[in-house]
């Protein structure tokens, strides 16, 4: 059992602290709609991997970070209303993977046959619902890479992204280069949606942001509070889901979100009092 739950467990406490740290600024920030559209939006480059002959999640990679700046950008420059873009963005990106699965299925007959034997290929339900015990160590050192990223991020910017995440209007008006922060926080986030896909899959990934957050502010009242609480109760649903798997042979993630939901229960009672 050690052996076979090392890596997702692993995979899985890196996960919550990325997501403890990143989702507490997502719920002040409103942009839980932007995780759910870049993460579905990214199929599209899953399969510009694939029509390519080549390793899909590295142009999820690719494509993902392009469209949090996109987002951004839109949203800062055209002032354009953030729902409705999220919405152009995820329509699209899921668009662009329907044209391509067409194409790649019409053109090139052999192209599954060469990505199946593949160390890096996963199927579409792999990267939908995710597999964590298809997961490798190039899964973690690549999770451990974004979130030494992210670290240096939130030491440097810190201030900036507080600031931002109340209140980018009052930023703007101190000169703080809220821009370059706001960019590089969507470039990031949109790195750890991707390398959570093989994780958590694409469908989940939503809820693994926002209910740890939701629980939080039930029972914290500052942001480094709830950041902590966030990473907490991840590491609670984890071990609690991947141990239920291990015996029940339940997709692990569906677990942990359900026992996060309970936990989100819990809270609600608990602030009612």
């Amino acid at each position: 059992m050690r052996e076979t739950l090392t890596i997702p467990l692993i995979l899985w406490t890196l996960w919550a602290i990325i997501a403890g740290i990143f989702g507490s600024y997502i719920y002040y920030q409103k942009l839980n709609a932007a995780v759910g559209g870049i993460s579905h939006a990214s199929l599209g480059g899953i399969w510009i991997g694939y029509f390519l002959f080549s390793i899909p999640i590295y142009w999820a990679y690719i494509f993902a970070p392009f469209l949090g700046l996109l987002l951004g950008f839109i949203t800062l420059k055209y002032k354009q209303n953030k729902d409705a873009i999220i919405s152009l963005i995820w329509a699209g990106g899921m668009s662009l993977g329907m044209v391509l699965s067409h194409l790649a299925e019409e053109g090139h007959e052999f192209a599954h046959e060469w990505l199946a034997g593949h160390e890096w290929h996963g199927g579409l339900e792999e990267y939908l619902f995710g597999n964590i015990f298809s997961t490798t160590n190039t899964d973690i050192w690549i999770l451990l890479g974004i979130l030494l990223l992210c670290i240096v991020f939130f030491v440097v910017f810190r201030k900036i992204l507080n600031i931002i995440s109340y209140d980018m209007e009052f930023a703007r008006v101190q000169k703080l280069p809220y821009t370059l922060v706001y960019y590089s926080f969507m470039v990031l986030l949109a790195l750890v949606i991707v390398a959570l896909t093989k994780i958590i899959g694409i469908v989940l990934i939503l809820a693994i942001f926002a209910l740890p957050t939701l629980t939080s502010i039930n029972i914290k009242k500052n942001l480094t509070g709830i950041m902590r609480s966030n990473i907490f109760l991840g590491l609670v649903a984890i071990w609690g889901g991947m141990i239920s798997s291990y015996y029940v042979h339940i997709p692990a993630s569906a677990l942990v979100v359900g026992i996060l939901i309970v936990l989100y229960g819990v809270s609600l009672i608990i602030k009612k009092r």
